[in-house]
């Protein structure tokens, strides 16, 4: 089974040195969607407005293979994404 990683890279880089063995890129994409998913839930109160974040997803040999990019940006003026 291949070997992957979810490394995050938002100002302060997490980078996933343990990875995960799944079966294909297929589940690998389905697994980054719903980390990302968890990582917005837990992080919810923190103030990310108009500053962009990825996650990269990358294989054993370290070569990104696909990324998710997120960024929250506020549509009404003086409304805080808190």
């Amino acid at each position: 089974m291949p070997h992957y990683h979810f490394n995050v890279h938002d100002g302060v880089g997490t980078l996933d040195r343990e990875g995960m063995l799944l079966a294909d890129i297929g589940a690998a994409r389905r697994q980054a969607m719903l980390l990302a998913g968890a990582l917005l839930e837990a992080d919810a109160n923190r103030q990310r407005d108009g500053k962009p974040w990825l996650m990269e997803l990358t294989n054993q040999a370290g070569e990104a293979l696909f990324r998710l990019d997120f960024k929250i940006t506020t549509s009404v003026p003086g409304v805080s994404a808190r």
